[in-house]
C-alpha cells in the first residue's frame, strides 16, 4: 500500500535545460507512485520551493502536508502540525521545517535523497554552527530529517 494517492503525483521533474512541456518520470524504488518533480523556473505564486531548480504547487503541498499529519505525525509526535496549516503559510513563516517535512513524505530516488540530505545539512551548519541561530523551526526540522 502507498501512501501518496494514486493519480496525483508529489511532484514534477523537468531537467533545467528542457521547455516547460518536457518532463522525465522518476520512478522511486521503494513505492509504487511514480515521482515527478518541476525543475521550471516559474513565480513564486504558482510554486514552493524546495530546493533550488525543485518546485511544488501550494496544492500538492497541502495534499503532503496532510499526509505528514495523517501518517507521519502519529509515529513521531515531537513536531505537531495545526490541521488549519497550510503549506504555503508553512512555506512562508517556517520554511527549513517546511522543507524537511516535504523531503521526509515526498518518495525520491536514491540521488535526489542524497542531494537533498546534503544541503539540508549545509544549511545547519551555516546556521546554527557558524550564525548561531537558535529557532524552534530549526530544531523541529532537524528532528524530521533525524526520524525520517
Amino acid at each position: 500500500m502507498s501512501l501518496l494517492n494514486s493519480g496525483q503525483p508529489a511532484y514534477t521533474r523537468m531537467p533545467m535545460h528542457s521547455p516547460p512541456e518536457q518532463s522525465h518520470l522518476v520512478q522511486p524504488a521503494s513505492r509504487n507512485d511514480t515521482v515527478h518533480i518541476n525543475r521550471s523556473i516559474s513565480t513564486v505564486s504558482e510554486f514552493l520551493e524546495l530546493t533550488p531548480g525543485y518546485n511544488i504547487t501550494p496544492g500538492e503541498g497541502d495534499r503532503l502536508l496532510h499526509l505528514y499529519r495523517e501518517a507521519y505525525s502519529p509515529l513521531f509526535p515531537f513536531v505537531p502540525l495545526p490541521s488549519s496549516t497550510t503549506a504555503s503559510e508553512l512555506y512562508s513563516t517556517r520554511p527549513v521545517l517546511f522543507k524537511a517535512i516535504m523531503y521526509a513524505v515526498a518518495p525520491q530516488n536514491y540521488s535526489t535523497q542524497q542531494e537533498i540530505s546534503l544541503m539540508f545539512r549545509r544549511y545547519i551548519a551555516e546556521h546554527v554552527i557558524m550564525e548561531q541561530e537558535k529557532r524552534l523551526d530549526i530544531l523541529q526540522a532537524l528532528l524530521i530529517h533525524i526520524a525520517w
